[in-house]
């Protein structure tokens, strides 16, 4: 197995004819963390996109885990074991904490299609605590300030159990005093 979780060789993307990513080339280490920094527009949300499953590269390949990698959508990419945290946030106001967190998979009660609310609950609680976040999982997510906003965004990559987080740009929507 490879040293490293993720690996990009001549990953390319244009739009409109315009070359936003030419030959990218990098890996990210096994436990490692990366920071991707640049101007706007120098194609950092594209390949972040790319890798997420928002988008399809035009030429190059990737590999995630010592396997090819060419996510579907991102659902695929999740399935996969990677969570993306967008600039904007992708919570719906009219839900619940728990319910915001679980949207893609409810936990069911056996293999009906109802929801097991109980077992939803606690593992909501769970995922806000290690978010450092102490609050009722049936709170809607309208009350809730941009700060906690974020942080539940991040217990939602977390509840897919990813092996890799994406993070594009996630303080774009806090204050100061919250970033």
């Amino acid at each position: 197995m490879s040293a490293h979780l993720l690996e990009f060789a001549g990953i390319e993307k244009a739009f409109f004819g315009v070359k936003v990513l030419k030959g990218i080339n990098f890996t990210v280490p096994a436990g490692g963390a990366v920071g991707l920094v640049g101007e706007n527009g120098a194609g950092k949300s594209t390949l972040m996109n790319i890798l997420g499953g928002n988008l399809k590269a035009d030429a190059g390949s990737m590999r995630f885990a010592g396997a090819n990698y060419a996510p579907t959508d991102p659902q695929d990419a999740a399935r996969r074991g990677i969570a993306f945290i967008h600039q904007e946030l992708n919570l719906f106001p009219n839900l619940s904490v728990a319910e915001n967190l679980f949207l893609i998979s409810f936990p069911r009660v056996s293999s009906t299609p109802f929801i097991h609310h109980g077992e939803m609950s606690q593992r909501a609680s769970e995922l806000l605590r290690e978010v450092g976040l102490d609050l009722d999982p049936a709170r809607g997510v309208e009350s809730l300030s941009a700060g906690e906003r974020q942080l539940v965004e991040i217990a939602k990559a977390l509840s897919i159990n990813p092996r890799l987080i994406i993070f594009d740009e996630p303080t774009t929507s806090l204050s100061a005093r919250e970033a």
